[in-house]
C-alpha cells in the first residue's frame, strides 16, 4: 500500500485523524495493544519514525537497564528521538516542550509535575496530546483539582492537600480515567508519619463517595488518622477494580478491616500496605475468616500490634497460598513465629517473610 504523505498540523504531533486512537490509549493506560495499533496506523499513515519509536519502546519498557537487548534498543530509540523530537512535543506548552524533552516512556510523555497554576491553564492542551499515566501535582490550587483536565489523567499524586484541595477533588465531576490515586497529608515511613497539614474525616469520606473514582486500580492514602473512613467507603461503593491499598499510620480498626476485606472490591486486591495501623490479631482474624480474597499476593503489616496468635491465624489459612511478599516487622514476633508460617502447607508461593524486631 502506498503511504500518504502528510504535513504536520499546527497543533499536533501526529498525522489528521489521530485522535480516536489517543482516546483508545487513555482508556487503557497500561495495556501496550492500544498503543502498538497506534504504530501501525502511524506507519500506514507515512510517520514511520514515530511508529518504530512506540514499538521499540514498548519493547523495552520491561526489561531491565542491563539486559544486552536493552542497549541495543536504547541506541535506536536515542537516534530516532534526537531526529524527532521538536515534531513530537509541538503542540505542546512551551514550558512542556523544556521540561520533557526526551521524557518518553511507551512511546509518549506519560509524566508530568506542573505547578497546580501550569495545569489549570494548560492542562487540557497537554492531556489532548498525550496519554498522563502520572500527574505530580506541586503547589496544588483547588482550581487546579476541580480542572476538567483532570479527567483525562490516569494517575494522580498529591504529595500534601488539605481539607479544601481533597474537598475539590472529591467534587470533580469525572475522574473516571484515574488508575492510580495517592494522597498524603505529611511525610512517612512504614515506622513512623509526620502530618503537616490538616486533612478532615469529612474530606476524606467525601472524596471515597464520588462515584467517578470506581475505576481505581491502586489508591494510596497517608497518615490521616481516617482509614475507617476509606475502607467503609470502599465497602459503600462500586470499586470493583481496586488491585491495591496503602493506608499507612491511618488508625485503621478491626471494624474497619473487616469492611475492606469483605466488601464487593475485595476479589481483586492483590496488595494491601497498612503499617502503623494498631488492628491487632483482631483484624487478623477477620482477615482470614473472608472468603472474598482471592488474588492477595502483598501483605505490609509492619507495626500493627500483632502476637503469635496472628502468626497462627496467617499459618492456618488457606488464603496464604497466593502471598509471596508477608511483611510482619516491628510486631514482636519470634523467629518460631515465623518458622510456623514458613512451615505452613499454604507457603506455595512465599518468596520473602519479614519478622524483625
Amino acid at each position: 500500500m502506498p503511504r500518504r504523505p502528510w504535513s504536520l498540523p499546527a497543533d499536533a504531533p501526529y498525522p489528521p485523524g489521530w485522535e480516536p486512537f489517543l482516546a483508545a490509549i487513555k482508556a487503557e493506560m497500561f495495556d501496550d495493544t492500544p498503543r502498538l495499533v497506534f504504530a501501525d496506523w502511524l506507519q500506514e499513515n507515512g510517520d514511520e519514525d514515530r511508529a518504530e519509536f512506540i514499538r521499540l519502546q514498548c519493547r523495552r519498557h520491561p526489561l531491565p537497564f542491563d539486559d544486552p537487548a536493552a542497549r541495543e534498543l536504547d541506541s535506536r530509540i536515542e537516534a530516532l528521538l534526537k531526529a524527532n523530537m521538536a515534531r513530537w512535543l509541538s503542540g505542546f506548552p512551551s514550558w512542556f516542550r523544556q521540561e520533557h524533552a526526551g521524557s518518553f516512556t511507551r512511546g509518549f510523555v506519560t509524566h508530568c509535575a506542573p505547578s497546580g497554576a501550569r495545569f489549570l491553564k494548560d492542562g487540557a492542551a497537554i492531556t489532548r496530546l498525550t496519554p498522563i499515566d502520572a500527574l505530580n501535582l506541586r503547589r496544588v490550587t483547588a482550581g487546579a483539582l476541580r480542572a476538567p483536565a483532570l479527567a483525562e489523567v490516569g494517575g494522580l499524586f498529591l504529595a500534601i492537600v488539605d481539607s479544601a484541595r481533597v474537598e475539590a477533588l472529591a467534587g470533580h465531576p469525572n475522574l473516571g480515567a484515574l488508575r492510580y490515586l495517592f494522597l498524603s497529608n505529611g511525610i512517612r515511613n512504614d515506622l513512623s508519619y509526620r502530618q503537616t497539614v490538616h486533612l478532615g474525616r469529612a474530606a476524606v469520606r467525601a472524596l471515597v463517595a464520588n462515584p467517578s473514582l470506581g475505576g481505581l486500580q491502586q489508591f494510596e492514602l497517608n497518615g490521616t488518622k481516617h482509614g475507617d473512613a476509606v475502607t467503609f467507603g470502599i465497602a459503600a461503593g462500586a470499586f470493583a477494580r481496586l488491585e491495591g491499598l496503602a493506608l499507612y499510620h491511618s488508625n485503621l480498626s478491626p471494624d474497619g478491616l473487616k469492611a475492606l476485606v469483605t466488601s464487593a472490591a475485595a476479589p481483586s486486591l492483590s496488595d494491601l500496605c497498612l503499617a502503623g495501623n494498631h488492628f491487632s490479631d483482631a483484624g487478623v482474624r477477620h482477615l482470614v475468616e473472608s472468603r472474598a480474597l482471592r488474588r492477595l499476593e502483598c501483605l505490609n503489616f509492619v507495626g500493627c500490634g500483632l502476637t503469635a496468635e496472628s502468626a497462627r491465624l496467617l499459618a492456618d489459612w488457606p488464603g496464604l497460598r497466593t502471598v509471596r511478599w508477608l511483611e510482619l516487622s516491628e510486631n514482636g514476633l519470634s523467629e518460631a513465629d515465623a518458622d510456623l508460617i514458613r512451615g505452613s502447607p499454604h507457603t506455595v508461593a512465599l518468596t520473602y517473610l519479614g519478622v524483625g524486631r
